[in-house]
């Protein structure tokens, strides 16, 4: 069965095809099969391409613009409002491109009325949505607007092309391109009947007894009543003759008089009208009938039929379903509740109906309509039908309704025990809220339904969601709003403990706990994702992080450390066997991570890791194919410690031996891994690892590599560094200032230079220490972390000297501009020197 095309998009073809004389070209034949089918896009992207070949004629250019400006406000026409305006924009543009590109064109008249007939299609399509929306206010004042502006456009083009008739009527001579008499003949007709429409729907914008309606349709009559005269069975005059005779019916019917209506109709009966034509006849005697309140009447007109052949009418269905909303009304008034919901039954059906043969446009117009009975029949209405009205309110951008009409639904599923449909349409309620940012509503909606019904699939995701929303919330306010979601995570996983979210809410708890530096209950939290959760791996990553910074402040704080370092690193261990409790044998990425880590916390925070530490990572190196090489370096490192821990320093040193016999690139990350370690070390491991970069680098230097600059950068680098660990302070002292002054810019060996001087306490020392600490004060970047570690380490050399006033003023002054400190471990820092310092 073929589809009529919708007359609101066909109207905006009348740019090319009411006037045109002449037939049309290959490229608009192809393009009209385009815009039959609803694939306007593709129309876009042929127009464009063809619109950019060289050598283009001018006709061909200027009927490309036009077919390009139509493509997109048909798009435009199809789509929910908030998606239109973009398409609008550049309807309107192609345009205005043309004519300012081409403003002597020929045929620049018929490129300006497309454009004229965008601005009154967005008019009409205003105006046809205020009819059933809840922003009917809003809605009739952008009609206006756009319909005042259609109407000074087509005036003025109305002008113009009388103008261009006097012009040729005078000079008798045919100019090539131009437009001959017969095509501004047609024009001039087509911008008559364009201007009715035009004040048609003016007419709609004011109240049904107003002056100002009865004034426009008045215009608009007088306009049609010449159209009319046309001969439908002339080409230049088939499409305006047919259309203007039903404007005209409608304007009669929209000013009160049935009779001239009814007699219009019958006259236009009597020319036997094509197909689509009757189909449109037949759906204004309907709506004459509901106008006169006359149902009996629109209900026997629907006899007649909705088809012709093959041909069906959009118009004719609307018609027929406003017929049946009208019905399911008068029935409700009636008290007749089996004949209002056969009625109710018949709507909603043609609206499916419309849904499937008359594309997007018709679609939103039909549910629209629908919803707008509900909203006023709520009561009476099915299911189904307030599903469809909730859903037809979120396309259609009314998102208040949508919710409340949601919710109207989800009550009446419940009442009838429809627990799954209500459970789905409180979710839809829901992500309304959701996809708005309405953070307390939406936490509200997903939670409610999750509660109350936990057993749905839906349930837990249902339930995360409202957790996401309160961690928003808790963002813009932590101080007040984080109990709650840590409360949330906590009723989640006692509601769902097994459930699919369930790893997500463990691996959300362990960022807040370590968010809050509770690095305990991070790592249980992150223990509890199960290795089937998507956010398995960056939990293990996360214990690993959690557990070194949490056994570095212990240590810092006298606290033990080895015997919780020992149970962490077994627990890694256990990841590296299978489920037989046997070594896995192909070592992946987990794998590979999971020894690292055990490695990592045996021998930097216990005594006796050294043994475990090799045999895993041994078989970490054997196992792992083809692994990436900033493990396999950071792998290497560990068990050179491991065994030089053991006291098999001769198999360290081969093993170092046989890194810095490779590429250069190797060692160096080897080295830097060790530096690493190094540094969150104890004392005594930080010095055998600095002994161990020695011997490497050593060995790298004897085997006479060559390496690039920034290699060789690394190297003295590392070299420094190491020389401090091992307590080489001269040497250490002497290194850093040749680095320094060659990397002025390079933070970070600036703060170790600076951080050995300080650490020296001779006079000398802590003076050069002083200047570098200012220096770095100054380059560093106000309020960033080594500018606050500036900050203190002046103020603590202020303090040695026996300055402790000028400490106290910093320290108060600083306070007063960042009262945070640069965080809490610094604060402390501040604060313990601030009280030493005071008087």
């Amino acid at each position: 069965m073929s589809n009529a095309r919708s007359p609101l998009l066909g109207l905006i073809l009348l740019g090319i095809t009411s006037w045109a004389v002449a037939a049309e070209t290959t490229d608009q034949r192809f393009l009209a099969g385009l815009h039959q089918r609803g694939l306007y896009r593709l129309a876009e992207s042929y127009c464009l391409d063809r619109l950019a070949q060289p050598g283009i004629s001018a006709r061909r250019r200027s009927d490309l613009v036009i077919e390009l400006s139509r493509s997109l406000a048909q798009q435009a026409v199809g789509l929910p409002p908030d998606s239109r305006e973009p398409l609008w924009q550049r309807a309107a543009q192609v345009t205005e491109d043309f004519a300012r590109q081409y403003p002597a064109d020929p045929r620049l008249l018929p490129v300006r009325l497309q454009a004229a007939l965008a601005v009154l299609t967005r008019g009409e399509l205003a105006r046809q949505e205020a009819e059933v929306s809840a922003r009917r206010a809003d809605l009739i004042d952008e009609a206006q607007i756009r319909l005042r502006e259609a109407v000074r456009l087509l005036g003025e083009l109305a002008d113009e092309v009388e103008r261009q008739r006097r012009q040729q009527n005078l000079s008798r001579r045919s100019e090539p391109d131009r437009l001959s008499a017969d095509e501004l003949t047609s024009l001039q007709n087509t911008l008559q009947y364009e201007l009715s429409r035009a004040y048609r729907n003016q007419a709609l914008c004011y109240a049904s007894d107003s002056p100002d309606r009865s004034n426009a349709l008045t215009q608009a009559v007088e306009l049609l009543d010449w159209l009319v005269k046309l001969d439908p069975n002339d080409a230049l005059g088939w499409s305006l003759a047919w259309k203007s005779r039903l404007d005209l019916i409608k304007c009669y019917r929209l000013l009160g008089n049935p009779d001239v209506a009814r007699r219009q109709l019958e006259a236009l009966r009597a020319l036997k009208p094509p197909a689509s034509v009757e189909l449109r006849a037949r759906a204004e005697r309907i709506r004459l009938a509901l106008a006169t309140d006359q149902l009996a009447d629109a209900v026997a007109a629907l006899a007649e039929g909705r088809q012709i052949e093959a041909v069906v009418s959009p118009e004719l269905d609307f018609a027929w379903l406003d017929t049946y909303l009208t019905a399911w009304r008068e029935s409700l008034d009636a008290n007749n509740r089996p004949q209002a919901d056969a009625w109710q039954t018949k709507a909603t059906e043609m609206v499916s109906r419309i849904e499937n043969l008359h594309g997007p446009y018709w679609t939103r117009r039909a549910e629209m309509r629908l919803a707008a009975y509900v909203r006023t029949l709520a009561g009476s209405a099915d299911l189904e039908t307030l599903a469809r009205a909730a859903a037809s309110s979120f396309r259609s951008g009314q998102l208040d309704e949508a919710v409340a009409a949601y919710d109207r639904a989800r009550q009446f599923a419940t009442t009838a025990g429809n627990t799954d449909r209500a459970f789905d349409l409180g979710y839809l309620a829901a992500t309304i809220e959701h996809q708005r940012n309405r953070h307390e509503e939406a936490l509200a909606r997903f939670r409610q339904i999750a509660l109350t019904m936990p057993e749905h699939a839906k349930a837990p995701e249902a339930h995360l969601l409202a957790v996401y929303h309160a961690g928003q919330i808790a963002k813009s306010d932590p101080a007040n709003q984080l109990d709650r979601y840590v409360a949330l995570l906590q009723e989640h996983l006692e509601g769902w403990p097994h459930g699919p979210t369930a790893g997500q809410a463990w691996w959300q708890l362990g960022r807040l706990s370590e968010y809050r530096r509770d690095w305990d209950a991070a790592i249980q939290a992150y223990q509890a994702v199960s290795a089937e959760d998507a956010e398995y791996f960056q939990a293990v990553e996360a214990i690993d992080r959690c557990c070194r910074t949490w056994f570095d402040r212990r240590r810092a704080a006298g606290e033990p450390v080895e015997q919780i370092a020992d149970k962490a690193a077994r627990w890694f261990e256990s990841l590296t066997f299978d489920a037989s409790g046997a070594r896995v044998q192909q070592w992946g990425e987990l794998e590979r991570l999971a020894a690292l880590a055990a490695a990592r916390l045996w021998l930097g925070y216990t005594s006796a890791g050294f043994d475990q530490s090799q045999d895993l990572l041994s078989a970490a190196l054997s196992g792992s194919a083809d692994p990436p090489t900033e493990w396999k370096s950071n792998a290497e490192a560990l068990l050179v410690f491991s065994l030089a821990g053991r006291g098999r320093r001769r198999e360290a040193g081969d093993l170092l031996a046989r890194i810095s016999a490779g590429p250069p690139d190797a060692l160096l990350e080897m080295l830097e891994g060790l530096g690493r370690m190094a540094r969150s070390a104890k004392p005594s491991v930080r010095a055998e690892l600095a002994q161990l970069q020695l011997t490497a680098i050593d060995l790298l230097r004897s085997g006479g590599a060559t390496l690039e600059p920034s290699q060789q950068a690394a190297l003295e680098k590392v070299r420094a560094e190491a020389l401090a660990g091992v307590g080489q302070v001269d040497e250490a002292l002497a290194a850093y200032q040749v680095l320094a002054a060659a990397a002025p810019h390079d933070g970070t060996i600036q703060e170790a230079y600076a951080e050995l001087l300080l650490n020296q306490r001779d006079p000398a020392s802590l003076k050069k220490a002083m200047a570098k600490w200012r220096e770095l004060e100054d380059r560093s970047p106000k309020g960033s972390p080594r500018w606050f570690r500036a900050k203190y380490s002046v103020a603590w050399l202020h303090c040695q000297s026996g300055n402790k006033q000028q400490t106290a003023k910093m320290i108060t002054l600083l306070k007063l501009l960042h009262p945070e400190l640069g965080g809490p471990e610094m604060k402390a820092k501040f604060d313990k020197l601030l009280a030493r310092c005071r008087p």
